[in-house]
Formats: C-alpha cells, sequence, structure tokens
C-alpha cells in the first residue's frame, strides 16, 4: 500500500508518515508545487493534511483530472468548501473528509481501510491461478492442497510476482514497490522473504512457479497445463453469491505473457 501526502509543510506530514508505518502502509510527502514530479504509479490514495490555499489547489486541478484511476482522496475537514465548488464537485465521490477529532493511532488503520476496499472495488477480492485462489482480504492463498496464511510483506512480494508473471522481476523493482523507500533493505533480506513465502506455500505446484534467475531477481511462470486446471476452491466459491462477482479468472492477464 502506498499513500501520497500533499501538504506545504513537509516537517510536520512526517507525523502522519511515522504512524503509517505501523501498518506496513509505504508513503511519500511532496510539495503542491512538485506533485507532477514527485507522483509515483503505485499509489493507492492521496492525502491532503494541511490547509492549502486556492493558488495550490488549482494547480493541482489538472492534475487530478488526469489520474487515470479514480484514487480515494483523503482531506482536512478545512477543505470540504473547496471541493463544493463546481469545477471541484466531479471528486466529491472520491472524497473523505476526516473527522478532526482523530486519533494518530486510528489514522493508519482508516487509510488501510480505504485502499484495501477501493482495491477490492478495482480489482476483484479473489484472483485464481489454476486451482489456486488468492485472497486479498485475508492475505492468502489456498487450493486443494494449500492453505497459507502471509503476512503483508509475503503477500505484497507475492502479489508482485504474479502482476509481472513472465517477466524477470528485479530487486530493485521488488524493494521499489514492497518496501519503503526510507526503509533500509539488507542485501539478504529479499532472499528471506522469497524462502519465507516458498515454506509457507510448502510442496504445492505454486512453489516451483517461483523461479530465481541468477544475478537478475525472479520470476512467477505457470506452465499452460496448471493455469488451464480446474479449482475446486473457486467451484466453492461460486456458489457464494456475496463473492462470485469478485472472482476473476487471471489466465487472460497472464497468456499474453507466458
Amino acid at each position: 500500500m502506498h499513500l501520497l501526502i500533499v501538504s506545504p509543510d513537509i516537517l510536520a506530514s512526517h507525523v502522519f508518515q511515522n504512524s503509517l508505518l505501523r501498518q506496513n502502509i509505504r508513503s511519500l510527502t511532496c510539495l503542491p508545487t512538485s506533485l507532477n514530479s514527485d507522483w509515483v504509479p503505485q499509489t493507492d490514495a492521496i492525502f491532503f493534511p494541511h490547509p492549502l490555499n486556492s493558488q495550490d489547489w488549482h494547480r493541482l486541478l489538472p492534475f487530478l483530472l488526469n489520474l487515470s484511476a479514480k484514487l480515494p482522496l483523503l482531506l482536512n475537514a478545512c477543505h470540504k468548501s473547496v471541493f463544493y465548488e463546481p469545477i471541484f464537485k466531479s471528486f466529491l465521490k472520491q472524497s473523505i473528509f476526516l473527522d478532526p477529532t482523530l486519533d494518530l493511532e486510528e489514522f493508519p488503520l482508516l487509510v488501510k481501510d480505504v485502499i484495501e476496499k477501493s482495491t477490492l472495488k478495482d480489482q476483484g477480492r479473489f484472483v485464481q491461478l489454476g486451482a489456486y485462489i488468492l485472497d486479498r482480504c485475508q492475505r492468502s492463498v489456498f487450493g486443494p492442497d494449500t492453505r497459507a496464511f502471509l503476512t503483508p510483506k509475503e503477500f505484497f512480494l507475492l502479489e508482485l510476482l504474479i502482476q509481472n508473471s513472465g517477466r524477470i522481476t528485479t530487486r530493485e523493482h521488488i524493494i521499489n514497490r514492497v518496501w519503503d523507500r526510507r526503509e533500509y533493505v539488507a542485501p539478504n533480506t529479499i532472499e528471506v522473504y522469497i524462502s519465507r513465502l516458498r515454506h509457507k506455500l510448502g510442496d504445492s505446484p505454486l512453489t516451483a512457479w517461483i523461479r530465481t534467475v541468477p544475478c537478475l531477481g525472479y520470476q512467477f511462470t505457470i506452465p499452460i497445463a496448471d493455469l488451464m486446471a480446474p479449482s475446486q476452491s473457486a467451484a466453492r466459491l461460486s456458489l457464494e453469491p456475496s463473492v462470485s462477482s469478485s472472482l476473476f479468472e487471471a489466465s487472460a492477464a497472464l497468456a499474453p505473457a507466458l
């Protein structure tokens, strides 16, 4: 998870960044004037904690309009009047105005909840990989011979490898996407997490699908025969109306990369 904090007070924003780390939420703070250069594609939500003047908001308008995804906007309640102006009114559906009495301890939990709900809405809760199901809500993987619950970093690492299926995911890319930019990552950290991931996945084919590419990184590759394998887990899920609409086949997305 990644939160972009836009504020004229960089120093004061570090308080929010420190609180977010407790929930393993990465963040980056930038000035309204440097938003275009500091923007990172992996951003899941944008937070405006401090008052901005009219000039700042009109400078931000083209950026917000050009966003390809309707990211959640978390705002200080003082900004509410701005978003009732005609030119900003279209952003109200994706805006969440925070209660001024919100405790700093509760802030990262709120951010986590908002991002998870937004992700599930855009991507769906479940990803099917042959006979296996990746559950974004529970951060788990389950199938005929596997039921593994992953830590946040283990899950983000596996999800990143799946997103890059068929391609080599470099160590640098993994560090940039899974770890915070300001967090020290020891030379063997990624190897340790890959080892933990393989251990939790056990003897299932998923373990073999994570391939080490010496000196380059890692590659997630699913054989066509395994990709098309029927899933009893998916069949059970299809009987539940509450989740069947969220389940989607990953084969269409992964097949071009194989």
